[in-house]
């Protein structure tokens, strides 16, 4: 029995022992540690960044301008990091529809750090407290553990408050509908749940050398989606309405295949030719057939920049358009890689770059029924100044809101009317 317990201890002492040697290893050669722990953090930064590289190396090359078709440009907006990842919508059908997880970031479990002050606090879900510390350039909070009994109990008694708090919240809700008869809701009548946001691209996807994109959303209450897609798309309303563009120097619209190269279609001879018509009418197909324009438009700058900018600015641009009338969903998909021969057709040259931009639209069905519209912009206008990059991006968003505010006002106009020719549903 005795060598039987000598040999157990033995046992039990020799990871102490390892650990002990690391510790005087540790103190012995304190820059071999450093070295170790820098080697570490190095293979690891490596191994991240290859395997970064391979998840979005795909998408390289899909915007060659001699090869650029649609479907290459959905592609890379869904694929590429900081676009629809970021913007909380995803395909389905064709068409684009707001992800149930719209909002929501990092991790989708029990949320048990939350931002607070310097002091600790108890969580909303269980009441242990917590202490801000700096983990790698950021904020997060670290429990204090006070006693072992009052750690594992705590959970439990907070997570029982809450829940009858919840469930009394719920049969209040229950007497106060059986006894009150919901008052109708009034429309708005203006633009709702406006929101705005910057996402980030891979370094490697940048526009130029910008890799913010902007995330604007909002809702529209009291339109119907066919007719905010008709006024987007048919250019019978001109654009008096719009305060995004001030004038549009040439507009040519094609029916293509979702595989077409878009400069072949909007070739030099094309733009140039009188002999074509426009399509009277948006395609109502959903399988190969895209609408896509190319259009030149001036830029609604001030006169004070026009004239320091010696003239007027205009940018080049496809977009591409389709309507699902079953779904009632639709988007706008543009891009002004390859666009250079259609500024040249007209006369003009391009001023930025738009790498991707796209508007999509859906019903919205709440308190009131509308529509729900999100747009993703990646663009580049080629302006040297930082400070002047950080303005536009600052301003934007009004701009925007503007916008959607002119859209909303003219959609319900043309709602009021009761006809939509050019989305012919």
């Amino acid at each position: 029995m005795k060598d039987e317990g000598t040999r157990w201890s033995a046992l039990r002492s020799r990871p102490r022992a390892a650990i002990q040697a690391a510790r005087a290893r540790i103190r012995a050669s304190p820059r071999r540690a450093a070295a170790s722990v820098t080697l570490i953090v190095t293979v690891a930064f490596s191994v991240w960044s290859l395997i970064d590289g391979l998840l979005n190396s795909s998408n390289q090359g899909l915007l060659d301008p001699s090869s650029l078709t649609v479907v290459k440009l959905l592609h890379v907006l869904q694929t590429t990091d900081g676009y629809m990842n970021k913007a909380g919508w995803r395909e389905q059908d064709g068409t684009f529809v707001p992800s149930a997880s719209a909002g929501k970031r990092g991790w989708r479990g029990w949320r048990f750090f939350k931002a607070v002050g310097r002091k600790t606090v108890p969580t909303r879900l269980t009441g242990i407290l917590f202490r801000p510390v700096r983990f790698v350039g950021r904020r997060v909070l670290l429990p204090v553990v006070r006693s072992p009994a009052r750690l594992v109990a705590s959970p439990f008694r907070a997570l029982g408050r809450r829940l009858r708090r919840r469930r009394e919240k719920r049969q209040t809700q229950l007497q106060q509908s059986e006894n009150v008869t919901a008052a109708p809701v009034a429309i708005p009548n203006k633009i709702v749940d406006f929101t705005r946001s910057l996402s980030k691209t891979p370094r490697n996807k940048a526009c130029g050398s910008v890799r913010e994109v902007h995330q604007i959303g909002a809702v529209f209450p009291g339109v119907d989606p066919v007719f905010l897609m008709e006024v987007m798309t048919n250019p019978m309303y001109g654009i008096q309405w719009n305060p995004a563009i001030r004038s549009i120097v040439l507009r040519q619209h094609r029916r293509v295949g979702a595989n077409a190269a878009l400069l072949d279609v909007f070739s030099e001879a094309a733009l140039t030719d009188g002999l074509w018509r426009n399509p009277a009418k948006l395609s109502r197909s959903t399988s190969n057939e895209y609408d896509v324009t190319a259009q030149v438009s001036e830029i609604p700058l001030p006169m004070a920049i026009v004239k320091l900018a010696g003239g007027p600015r205009y940018s080049a641009d496809f977009v591409a358009a389709r309507y699902d009338c079953q779904a009632r969903r639709g988007f706008t998909v543009g891009t002004s890689i390859g666009a250079d021969q259609v500024a040249e057709a007209a006369g003009v040259a391009k001023a930025q770059d738009l790498c991707v931009s796209a508007m999509m639209i859906s019903p919205y069905e709440g308190a009131f029924n509308g529509s729900r519209i999100h747009l993703v912009s990646h663009f580049d206008p080629k302006i040297p100044s930082q400070t002047l990059r950080s303005l536009i991006n600052h301003q934007l968003p009004g701009s925007i809101k503007l916008l959607y505010s002119a859209l909303h006002k003219k959609a319900l106009e043309v709602q009021a009317a009761g006809r939509h020719p050019f989305v012919d549903c």
